[in-house]
Parts: structure tokens; C-alpha cells; sequence
């Protein structure tokens, strides 16, 4: 008897570390809403990098939105000791990445850090998926 490998199988919650920005991106997709709209979905993790809690703060036009968002859930999560790591997603179907998201990126960064939690990777999901991450010149923080 065999049985067929489900390569997109999504990871599980508390079970599957999330290792790749494809894992990352198969949970974002699958927690977008259809049709997209402007919305930042963020995805705490372990200490083993595994989903622990998925939060969607939707209509959120504003593109500063993002730093009150990372502001107000490592205010939240700081000291837990189930989170250690953020991805973080942030939709806007009518454009994608901006100059301003570098220093966004820089923000959040510092708050994580503040807070003792790593942010692992941001996406912009627009008319190209981005990581601003990569536009300031800091290194991949995926697990090798």
C-alpha cells in the first residue's frame, strides 16, 4: 500500500514548524480574504517555529498601519513564553510595496526585538509579493 505525499499541505498549527517563506505564503493565501482586500495577517510562532496563533486585522488602508499592529501585539505578547517569533503579511490589492516600507521594516524590527521576539519575515501582497525585509539589505532569518 502506498500513500501520495501532499506537498501544499498546509502546516499545522502547534505540530509543523513553519521553515520557508512557501510555507509562509501557503498559510497567508489560505488566510486572505476572497476577493482581497487591504488586511495584515499575522502568524505568532514557538520556539520551534511552529504556529501557535493566526490574527487578521482587516481594513487596513493606511500603510502605517502595519507598525500599531506589530506595536500591539508584541505589547501583547512580550514575556509569553509560546512566542518567539512573527510573519506577518500585509495585503493591499491595488499596489504593493513602497520607499516608506523600509523604515516600516526598521520600526517593527525594533519593536520586536524590544519585546524579545523575532520578526522573521514581512510580506507585501500586491500586484508582486515583496519583502521589505530584502530591500533594506538584512539578511534571510529562515531556519537553513
Amino acid at each position: 500500500m502506498f500513500e501520495f505525499a501532499n506537498i501544499h499541505r498546509l502546516p499545522r498549527a502547534g505540530v509543523d514548524p513553519i521553515e520557508s517563506p512557501y510555507d509562509a505564503l501557503r498559510i497567508f493565501t489560505f488566510a486572505m480574504t476572497a476577493p482581497p482586500c487591504n488586511e495584515i495577517i499575522v502568524v505568532t510562532l514557538d520556539a520551534e517555529r511552529r504556529g501557535r496563533n493566526l490574527l487578521v486585522a482587516n481594513e487596513t488602508i493606511e500603510p502605517d498601519t502595519f507598525v500599531g499592529v506589530i506595536d500591539s501585539i508584541t505589547a501583547i505578547s512580550a514575556g509569553d513564553p509560546h512566542v518567539h517569533g512573527l510573519i506577518v503579511a500585509t495585503v493591499r490589492p491595488s499596489g504593493g510595496v513602497d520607499y516608506d516600507d523600509l523604515d516600516r521594516w526598521d520600526e517593527a524590527d525594533e519593536l520586536c526585538e524590544a519585546a524579545g521576539i523575532d520578526l522573521i519575515e514581512w510580506f507585501v501582497l500586491g500586484s508582486t509579493i515583496s519583502c521589505p525585509r530584502e530591500l533594506c539589505g538584512t539578511g534571510a532569518r529562515w531556519a537553513a
